[in-house]
């Protein structure tokens, strides 16, 4: 799976050398793939543990913080950059960032912070992106980031005595426990 980040990463750099019309829907439509490629990557990470703990509690703090940033949305009523007439009003705190934010905290928080740099360069991407189409003011994607944090550093538990790593075959979870 960091595979697919990495490349969806790699393609998104090479937008930014030209400069076309439909720049701005390219980094949008990446940005959109990764809010859920960053959460199935953590997703996918805890299924390879033994029970469902990891799994459970990415759960809560993902829907946790989902739900705080549709409240958020109601109550601030902050008009989109991007939303030139009518009266509609979701912009702060970002969705995509804050699910993409889960997933990369959620990874930081189990399996360490070197586990979660790619998660996070593309949670960062998801971010960049909503500024760069519009759709979101910076204000707006930080807030979705935070609230996803707040949640994932309250209900998320370091896995113990394990090391993640990654080779040419895949990720690799490995469990220690002294007798």
């Amino acid at each position: 799976m960091s595979k697919i980040l990495i490349n969806l990463i790699t393609c998104s750099s090479i937008l930014f050398m030209y400069n076309s019309p439909s720049q701005a829907k390219s980094i949008r439509e990446i940005g959109d793939a990764l809010k859920l490629v960053v959460p199935a990557y953590a997703l996918g990470l805890t299924m390879a543990e033994d029970g469902y703990e990891g799994a459970s509690q990415f759960a809560l703090s993902l829907i946790s913080s989902q739900l705080t940033i549709e409240g958020l949305k109601k109550i601030t009523k902050r008009k989109r950059p991007d939303y030139v007439e009518g009266d509609k009003r979701d912009s702060f705190p970002s969705g995509h960032s804050g699910s993409a934010f889960s997933g990369a905290t959620f990874i930081h928080k189990r399996y360490g912070l070197k586990q979660a740099i790619i998660p996070y360069i593309g949670a960062t991407f998801v971010a960049y992106s909503r500024v760069e189409s519009n759709r979101h003011h910076i204000e707006d994607v930080v807030g979705g980031a935070l609230v996803s944090a707040f949640y994932t550093w309250v209900f998320v538990d370091k896995f113990p005595n394990t090391s993640l790593s990654a080779d040419s075959d895949g990720v690799v979870l490995k469990y220690k426990k002294a007798f």
